[in-house]
């Protein structure tokens, strides 16, 4: 060192520049995690935005709206299981509007199905255009954040496809415009949560729409309405009246299965009623007819343990099996004239039937058709040709049975644990066809069957 100032090396200045360049590394490095970090949270927290396969356009924006516009549909949505562009927002998605000049949803535009295993739709509002015309299958399947949808009062929307809303469980109410034409099979099942639903008289038939709205409480179906379809209304617990519309035609199968119904009066207009259609309706107290029918079918009022009032239809030649069974609250049972056949257990266990008129036109009971009955006396007439096995079984009050039919065939067992039976009378010609199935009764009418099966004079 010389006057004080120190030497400089070749490696001093080495580890300078070394020291330097880790400044500028650094800070680079710093930068570009920056860069990066902002493009992450753009990604995460921004919008989006693209074009549909049927001519609209789509856009999210931060605010949770996805909004649809331009003219066209949709378009259906890929088959093969990929999701549609906003799935990717579909947590973060508030509310969907669709914009006037859009015509359809298309297939599958908001199936929750097609999501992630554990993700879901979080918008709870759907805003409609009036020139939408429709909705198409499985639309809005499994939103089960969504609690409005709304319509333009003249909205041109024909068409609801088949389950466009199922298991919307959050959905409070569904008031839909006139127009719609069509509403598809389990358009609103399971739409747990829903109280209301106001149906036009432009839908001519409905299948299957709203099973499982347990908490539907009250229906309005416009005059117009035809076709009830298979359980359309079934599992609706809450729903304790509807009023028929008069231009009614038919009632389909399970219609009203397990329904909160109280009271039902089957409209003049309805020429079909199908199996099942307000059967385990186990609050149901009075069915009356305003129509002719020549049939009610099996499993009809099945396990309605509320029923007291029943008025059969005028012109009704068959009870289908089960029709009635287990209406332990029905007490008495008048059968009208023109009545010919009873098929099987189609009154079996109506307990509390303490009275029972057979008409002068029966010709056929089916196996166990009366059986577990509260009556005392039966009074078969002339007409009747077949009495099937157990007709009257477990009829445990039953004491007297006249038998004025003595070319009919009798089933085994037909008066099997009858134990308060002490008499049947029958025709003297029908003793042999009555001897196998009334083993161990005694029989009046111009023969006795003993207890030990043998037979004497009077």
């Amino acid at each position: 060192m010389r006057h004080g100032v120190k030497k400089v090396t070749v490696w001093d200045k080495l580890k300078e520049s070394f020291r330097t360049d880790r400044k500028i590394w650094i800070i680079g490095a710093a930068c570009a995690a920056a860069v990066i970090l902002a493009v992450i949270l753009i990604s995460v927290t921004g919008g989006g935005k693209g074009k549909l396969g049927g001519g609209a356009r789509w856009e999210f924006d931060r605010s949770g709206i996805l909004t649809i516009s331009g003219e066209g549909s949709t378009g259906d949505m890929d088959l093969a299981g990929k999701a549609p562009a906003w799935a990717k927002y579909a947590s973060r998605i508030t509310t969907v509007i669709v914009e006037e000049g859009v015509t359809g949803i298309g297939k599958s535009a908001f199936d929750g199905d097609f999501l992630p295993e554990g993700q879901r739709y979080a918008m709870t509002q759907v805003i409609l255009p009036e020139s939408l015309t429709e909705i198409g299958d499985c639309a809005f399947y499994n939103c089960v954040y969504l609690e409005e949808v709304a319509f333009e009062e003249k909205s041109s929307l024909t068409r609801i496809g088949n389950s466009a809303f199922y298991g919307c469980t959050s959905l409070q109410e569904i008031r839909l415009p006139d127009g719609v034409s069509e509403i598809g099979e389990g358009a609103f099942e399971d739409c747990a949560a829903m109280t209301f639903a106001g149906i036009p008289g432009t839908v001519k038939s409905l299948y299957s729409a709203f099973a499982g709205c347990t908490n539907l409480s009250q229906v309005i179906l416009g005059e117009g309405l035809e076709d009830i379809g298979y359980g359309t209304f079934s599992y609706c617990e809450k729903l304790t009246r509807v009023d028929l519309p008069m231009s009614l035609q038919r009632i389909g199968e399970y219609a009203f299965w397990y329904s909160g119904l109280t009271e039902l009066t089957v409209p003049a207009a309805v020429t079909e009623l199908g199996e099942g259609a307000v059967g385990k309706c186990t609050a149901l107290k009075s069915v009356s007819f305003a129509c002719p029918l020549s049939m009610i079918p099996q499993r009809f009022c099945y396990g309605n343990i509320s029923l007291t009032e029943l008025t059969l239809p005028e012109g009704v030649q068959c009870i289908g099996g089960e029709a009635f069974r287990e209406c332990t609250g029905i007490a008495e049972l008048t059968l009208p004239e023109g009545i010919r056949e009873v098929r099987d257990s189609a009154f079996y266990g109506c307990t509390g039937a303490a009275a029972l008129s057979l008409p002068e036109s029966m010709e056929r009971i089916g196996a166990f058709a009366f059986a577990g009955l509260s009556v005392e006396e039966v009074v078969f007439p002339a007409a009747v040709q077949e009495i099937g096995e157990g007709a009257f079984a477990q009829c445990a009050v039953l004491s007297g049975v006249h038998l004025h039919c003595p070319q009919a065939v009798i089933g085994a067992g037909v008066f099997e644990d009858c134990m308060s039976l002490s008499s049947v009378y029958v025709e003297e010609s029908g003793m042999d066809a009555a001897r196998a199935a009334l083993s161990g009764v005694i029989v009046h009418g111009g023969a006795v069957l003993s207890c030990d099966d043998s037979c004497g004079q009077d």
